[in-house]
C-alpha cells in the first residue's frame, strides 16, 4: 500500500520536474549561491573529489555535482527515493542508512551535502549526532555544505534552523552563512511569468526563506 509520505513524494516530484519554471528558477539560483561557496573554499574543480549527500532525497542536490572525475555518494533512509536516485545517478553509490550513523570511514569525505535535512529533525539529540557524523567522515581540510529553512513552515514535521543552530551544531568549526533563496511559493507562483520579477523579488533579503552556510575547517 501506498504511504502518505510516498503520496507526498509524488506531489514533491511533480513540483521538482524537470521543465517546472519555478523549481528550475530556484535551482538556478541555488547553483550559483553553492559554486560561489565551494569557489571561496577551494573546492573546483570538483574532479577528483569524494561527495557525500546526506539525506539525498530525489537526487535534486547530488544531480548538481554529478559532473566527470569525482566519486559521488549518497545516503537515505527511504528505499522507495533511492530506487529512482538509483535510476536517475547510475554512477552514484547510494546507500540506505541512517544519517545518524553513517556507513563510511572517518575522515574520506571531502564535502559533505547536508541539504533539507536537519529541519526535519525534531530531536535535538539525533541533530547533534547527525552534525558529528558528518564531521566523523570529513578529510582533512574537507567541507560541509549546509543549506535549509530559516523560517517557519507550514508543516508541523519541520522546523527551521537559525544562525544559532548552525553555531551550535558545528562549534568548533568556521561558519560563512548567507540567506539565500526567494520563498519557494513565491518562486512558483511568479517565475513561470515573470523570471525578470522573481529575480528582483530575491534581491529582497526577508524574501529569501533558505540559508546556505559554508562550515569549513576553524
Amino acid at each position: 500500500m501506498e504511504t502518505q509520505a510516498h503520496k507526498g513524494d509524488e506531489r514533491q516530484h511533480k513540483r521538482h520536474a524537470p521543465g517546472n519554471p519555478g523549481h528550475e528558477f530556484l535551482l538556478s539560483t541555488r547553483r550559483r549561491a553553492v559554486r560561489k561557496a565551494l569557489e571561496s573554499s577551494k573546492l573546483l574543480p570538483l574532479s577528483g573529489h569524494r561527495i557525500l549527500d546526506v539525506g539525498c532525497g530525489l537526487a535534486d542536490s547530488m544531480a548538481d555535482f554529478s559532473v566527470p572525475g569525482l566519486q559521488l555518494f549518497g545516503v537515505d533512509i527511504d528505499p522507495l527515493r533511492l530506487g529512482r536516485t538509483k535510476r536517475r545517478l547510475p554512477l552514484a553509490t547510494v546507500v540506505e542508512a541512517d544519517a545518524g550513523r553513517l556507513p563510511f570511514a572517518s575522515g574520506k569525505i571531502d564535502l559533505v551535502l547536508l541539504f533539507t535535512v536537519l529541519s526535519s529533525i525534531l530531536d535535538p539529540q539525533l541533530r547533534h549526532q547527525v552534525a558529528e557524523e558528518c564531521e566523523r567522515v570529513l578529510a582533512p581540510g574537507g567541507v560541509i555544505l549546509g543549506y535549509d529553512m530559516a523560517l517557519s513552515s507550514p508543516n508541523p514535521a519541520t522546523l527551521p534552523i537559525r544562525e544559532r543552530d548552525w553555531q551550535v551544531l558545528f562549534p568548533k568549526r568556521s561558519l560563512q552563512v548567507d540567506r539565500v533563496s526567494l520563498a519557494p511559493p513565491l518562486a512558483r507562483a511568479i517565475a513561470p511569468h515573470s523570471r525578470v520579477l522573481a529575480k528582483c523579488l530575491e534581491s529582497i533579503p526577508w524574501l529569501r526563506t533558505h540559508r546556505l552556510v559554508t562550515i569549513g575547517p576553524n
